[in-house]
């Protein structure tokens, strides 16, 4: 029987070395637990910036006929990983009332929930939040090509329509998601090395400092 929990990532070919490791880290924790994880490739838009992606791929999953409704969906950034994998995702799930689970941005600063760890179940409300993000995409070109606008526009769904808050819950962000900088505590759930420092997600700094520290901090999980 298949799980009714599917993992969900996207890379783009400038971290695709970088992403290798993450994804055979990710997979493990999918497979341990039973849950289907799948990577999608993504291709550099002129169009817009990739971070629109996730909302896209999500659309595509959730947004289809004759979906089962007990379906959940968890979409982690390529810069994210599992670091306690006797964590379950059912534990998170179970212990909140709604169907979108999106964790607070905390100490790393910058607009209210991050949208690098979302868990979302296929449920009507899901949809139209998603619906509101697309729309908001096509109706203000300016935010398209902007690194994280998909991120503006969920918050402004939370903040401001009539069911943002019964759709979202606003979780603290060490509960799906991390402070950028890696600390050394194995007990945490979700590493997220949000870009590692640089805004230019793009650049080859960006890209180095990425891909060291996803090495390192999964060459330590092993050695600890």
């Amino acid at each position: 029987m298949m799980s009714n929990i599917t993992i969900i990532q996207h890379y783009t070919n400038d971290i695709a070395e970088c992403f290798d490791l993450v994804r055979a880290n990710n997979a493990a924790y999918a497979y341990k637990h039973g849950y289907n994880y799948i990577a999608v490739k993504v291709q550099k838009c002129e169009g817009h910036d990739s971070t629109w992606d996730k909302v896209f791929i999500l659309d595509k999953h959730i947004n289809v006929p004759n979906i089962d409704p007990s379906s959940w969906f968890h979409f982690l950034d390529a810069d994210a990983i599992y670091v306690n994998d006797n964590i379950k995702l059912e534990s998170i799930i179970n212990a909140y009332s709604t169907p979108v689970i999106i964790s607070q941005n905390g100490p790393n600063g910058g607009e209210h929930l991050n949208m690098g760890s979302i868990l979302l179940k296929a449920d009507a409300r899901t949809r139209e939040m998603l619906d509101y993000a697309i729309n908001f995409f096509h109706s203000n070109p300016v935010y398209k090509k902007g690194i994280w606008h998909e991120q503006t526009a969920i918050n402004l769904f939370y903040s401001n329509h009539p069911e943002g808050k019964n759709t979202i819950t606003s979780v603290p962000f060490n509960i799906i998601n991390s402070h950028w900088k890696w600390t050394g505590d194995y007990s945490m759930f979700i590493y997220h090395a949000m870009s590692s420092i640089t805004h230019d997600k793009y650049s080859d700094t960006s890209r180095d400092n990425l891909l060291k520290n996803i090495t390192e901090t999964l060459s330590s999980m092993r050695d600890k």
